[in-house]
C-alpha cells in the first residue's frame, strides 16, 4: 500500500491544487508533500503521512476522497481497498462520467437464458433481454430499475414480495453506498431526492440498519413474475471492468413447486 499512495503522490505536482494559476514555475513543479495532502483533504496533519506508513487505517469515506485526490486507477483503488478492509469496494469513485462496459457484455445479456440487464450507475437501464421484460405486467421494464424497486407501488405492493424487509432494505444500502461514491452525480442526486420525498421510503432509508444491510451469499427472495406467478428469484450481480458503479444482473426464476428457469 505504501508504494501505490507514495508513488501517486510523486507523480502529483504543486500545480495540481494551485487554482489560482499564480503559483511560480518553480514552485508549482515541486512534489506534493504530506502536509499539502491533509490541508486538500481538510484533514488534521500528520493524518496522511499515517496512512503511507500504514500506521493507520483511516474510514472508507477517507479512502474513496483519497483516491479521487491522489488519481488512483480503479484497479488500486480496489487494490487498496481490499487490503485495508478486507472486502471490495461497493462502488468505485476514479470515473466521474457514468460509462458503460464493453459492447461485448450486448452479447452476454442476450444469450443469457434467464432474466439479465445492464445498468449504468444511477441504475438507468441500458440494456436488457426479452426474459427480464417479461416479469412485468406490462411487458417492458422500467426506466430506472432503483427507483422502480423503491418508488414505485406495483414494485413494493405486487411484484417484490416482502417488500419492506428483503428488498427495500438491499436495495437502498446499495444506493447509499453509491450515493456515498458519487456525491455529485445528477441522476443519483435525484433519485435520492425522490426516497426522501416518499414516506414508505424515507423511513427505510434513513434507519440505521438500512446501511448495512447486505443480502445472503446466495441472494435469493421472494417474487411475483407477471407470466409465472408467485415463486423465487435468485440474483447474480457483476461490475464490469472500466464502467464503475455500472452493473450486470441476471436472475434465475423458480415457481412456487417448480424448477430454476
Amino acid at each position: 500500500m505504501r508504494h501505490i499512495l507514495h508513488a501517486r503522490r510523486q507523480e502529483l505536482s504543486a500545480a495540481d491544487f494551485d487554482h489560482s494559476g499564480r503559483l511560480p514555475a518553480t514552485e508549482a513543479a515541486r512534489e506534493v508533500t504530506c502536509q499539502q495532502i491533509d490541508e486538500v483533504m481538510g484533514a488534521e496533519a500528520g493524518t496522511y503521512s499515517a496512512v503511507e506508513d500504514g500506521s493507520w487505517v483511516p474510514p472508507q469515506e477517507y479512502m474513496r476522497d483519497l483516491a479521487r485526490i491522489l488519481k488512483l486507477s480503479e484497479g488500486e483503488y480496489a487494490l487498496l481497498h481490499h487490503e485495508l478492509y478486507s472486502m471490495d469496494p461497493p462502488m468505485s469513485p476514479v470515473a466521474d462520467d457514468p460509462a458503460l462496459p464493453s459492447p461485448a457484455w450486448q452479447e452476454v445479456i442476450e444469450t443469457s437464458n434467464g432474466m439479465a440487464y445492464l445498468s449504468d450507475r444511477s441504475w438507468n437501464v441500458r440494456l436488457y433481454n426479452p426474459a427480464f421484460a417479461a416479469m412485468f405486467p406490462s411487458g417492458q421494464p422500467p426506466q430506472n430499475t432503483m427507483e422502480w424497486t423503491i418508488l414505485d407501488d406495483e414494485a413494493r405492493d405486487d411484484i417484490l414480495i416482502d417488500w419492506e424487509s428483503i428488498w427495500a432494505p438491499f436495495a437502498l444500502s446499495r444506493f447509499q453506498a453509491a450515493l456515498r461514491a458519487f456525491p455529485d452525480d445528477p441522476g443519483l442526486n435525484s433519485t435520492a431526492e425522490q426516497i426522501l420525498a416518499d414516506p414508505r421510503a424515507r423511513r427505510i432509508y434513513e434507519d440505521p440498519r438500512t446501511r448495512e444491510s447486505t443480502p445472503a451469499a446466495e441472494d435469493i427472495r421472494p417474487m411475483r413474475h407477471a407470466v409465472h406467478g408467485v415463486g423465487q428469484v435468485r440474483l447474480f450481480m457483476a461490475q464490469p471492468d472500466g464502467a464503475p458503479g455500472s452493473l450486470v444482473v441476471t436472475m434465475r426464476f423458480r415457481p412456487r413447486g417448480g424448477t430454476w428457469a
